[in-house]
């Protein structure tokens, strides 16, 4: 009986218990199922991640906008000139060259720093290495600093006639050189440090600087522009510095320039002058017994137009020079020009010249000389 009742209550100990048992085995196959699942969203996040890494690595190759050449550009030039020319005399003369071969690459370096480099063709067919330069800019800011070979921001030259103005003949001055540049609300201003050819005193050290400053404006269609430029010394410009026996002295220079635009049309004018006059001696090409102080100017309008849905121009221009009868600078010139755009980045332009030159007399009659170029320029 004993034994019938032991029975008894070991079958419902375990009928009690057997439930308890049962759920907890499927509690623990739950939750070992649960971290499983969690392992593997785990795994799948990792290869996610991965495949998101190897795809933007793939998009930093090829996608645009990202890769290393499109962080450089590359620009350039070819013109190709003919020319006839004829004096008063009778005497003509004609010819036809590459006038311009120029190749340009601008490289952005990172988010403060552009590189520069422009080679160009001489009449020789040797390439040289016209500019060279390093810019330095904090990302949104008016301020930057320029170092390395560059044109240096004395005189403006604009023209849009096929040669170039006289004031430029004059005034165009290239070295190696340190500028810090201003440029916000259109005002624009630099001073630049450069080691020129000329040494005072036989000293071998940068003593050669300038400044310029220049406001544009721009209302209803209607914009104007105007420049002051100086340097030091003016006997660096490409022109003077060619002159034989060059003495030591210093001259400053000066230049000024106005551009307008309205109503289609573009007017220049500049000014470039000497502000003192050289030693005599120097320069061979002032007033007997005295030292001269060159100067060249340049007044041109041009007008805008379609012709055949092509952008044309027309221009008539009158420049002139005083005192630079050595330079081979003509007294006075007269010119009328005419481009077309052909195609995208090709344009033909036309123009015709008369300068006269200083001829030994105080008011410029001296000879004429008529020049026809045709010039084909293709840009890229």
């Amino acid at each position: 009986m004993k034994v019938r009742y032991l029975t008894a209550a070991l079958v419902l100990v375990c009928a009690c218990q057997g439930p308890t048992l049962a759920q907890t085995s499927v509690e623990e196959r739950l939750q070992r199922m649960e971290q499983r699942i969690e392992q593997l969203e785990q795994r799948v996040a990792a290869q996610e991640r991965t495949i998101m890494e190897k795809d933007k690595r793939i998009s930093e190759l090829v996608a645009p906008g990202d890769g290393w050449f499109d962080t450089v550009e590359v620009s350039g030039a070819v013109e190709v000139e003919a020319t006839h020319e004829k004096s008063d005399e009778g005497e003509s003369s004609s010819g036809l060259e590459a006038a311009t071969v120029d190749v340009a690459v601008a490289a952005r370096v990172n988010a403060w720093t552009a590189a520069d480099v422009a080679l160009t063709m001489d009449g020789d067919g040797k390439i040289e290495v016209d500019e060279a330069f390093v810019t330095l800019a904090p990302p949104d800011s008016a301020l930057s600093a320029i170092a390395g070979r560059q044109g240096l921001p004395f005189g403006v030259y604009e023209s849009g006639m096929v040669s170039d103005p006289l004031t430029m003949d004059l005034g165009d001055t290239a070295g190696d050189a340190i500028q810090l540049a201003f440029d916000a609300d259109g005002l624009s201003a630099s001073a630049f440090l450069f080691k020129g050819d000329n040494d005072r005193g036989g000293d071998d050290r940068i003593e050669n600087f300038g400044v310029s400053a220049s406001y544009a404006i721009e209302r209803d269609g209607t914009s104007f522009a105007l420049g002051l430029s100086w340097i030091n010394d003016i006997g660096e410009s490409g022109l003077l510095s060619e002159i034989e026996e060059r003495g030591s002295g210093m001259v400053a220079g000066g230049a000024a320039s106005l551009v307008a635009d309205f109503a289609g049309m573009t007017v220049i004018a500049e000014y470039v002058t000497a502000m003192d006059e050289f030693t005599p001696g120097e320069l061979s090409f002032g007033p007997a017994g005295k030292g001269a102080r060159p100067s060249a100017w340049m007044m041109e309008a041009a007008y805008g137009f379609e012709l055949g849905g092509r952008p044309t121009t027309v221009a008539l221009g009158y420049q002139g020079t005083e005192e630079a009868a050595s330079l081979d600078l003509p007294r006075n010139r007269f010119l009328v020009g005419f481009s077309v755009e052909l195609a995208e980045a090709l344009s033909l332009g036309l123009e015709w010249s008369r300068d006269r030159d200083y001829g030994g007399s105080a008011d410029g009659s001296g000879k004429t000389a008529n020049k026809a170029t045709a010039l084909l320029a293709a840009e890229f």
